[in-house]
């Protein structure tokens, strides 16, 4: 009931795409691919599937570009309120950081991550503050998010990647639970840190080449 409008959502993005060459068409293509991601990762946990990777194939992309696309359709999603980003330290256009692995479940952990992050500075009434770096070494990859909203208490902490906890009103209390998984099958890791009231930090640790 939810894929099959999303692939004629796509179908329809592509035909626009091809008409227009419009930025806005490739967007939809890239939110209704993340959004078909997400159902399938519903799909198989329901079904007790550990493969949450089974449907993308690994591939080598720029981790950069991925980076830069995610705060800009964040940027996007809230607009026209605007997101002050802390210590914008992520690489300019012209810098490239090869990665193998899976682009759109790596992508899909991070938009989580930043929404996730959205939502706390609102959930106290701030304005959204953001902070997205990354460090790149030899052998692994390492993405820091911080937000400066509601925070975590040290009980909320013990239960972040417990499947349908939720602080939220209207949460599933699946996305954490999922994206720890989907970097597990990638062969990282995460970790979240947070002082109630101040701020939560998620680490996520892959490896630069993965694949399967």
């Amino acid at each position: 009931e939810i894929k099959n409008p999303l692939g004629i959502i796509r179908a329809s993005a592509e035909r626009l795409k091809k008409k227009t060459q419009a930025d806005e068409a490739g967007y939809i293509l890239e939110e209704t691919d993340r959004l078909t991601a997400i159902v399938s990762g519903y799909l198989n946990f329901a079904k007790g599937d550990s493969n949450l990777l089974a449907s993308e194939s690994s591939t080598t992309f720029d981790l950069a570009e991925l980076l830069q696309s995610s705060r800009r359709h964040l940027d996007e999603r809230y607009a026209p309120e605007s997101i002050s980003w802390e210590h914008d330290v992520l690489p300019d256009k012209n810098s490239i950081c090869q990665v193998t692995g899976f682009p759109r479940s790596l992508r899909q952990v991070i938009m989580n991550l930043l929404i996730n992050g959205a939502e706390a500075c609102h959930a106290v009434g701030r304005p959204i503050r953001l902070r997205l770096d990354h460090t790149v070494e030899s052998a692994t990859v390492r993405i820091r998010i911080t937000d400066y909203g509601i925070g975590l208490s040290k009980g909320e902490l013990r239960k972040v990647f417990s499947p349908f906890h939720t602080t939220k009103q209207a949460g599933s209390g699946l996305g954490l639970y999922l994206a720890r998984k989907l970097l597990a099958e990638m062969g990282g890791r995460i970790n979240i840190e947070s002082r109630k009231g101040e701020q939560t930090t998620a680490s996520i640790e892959i490896p630069r080449e993965h694949s399967r």
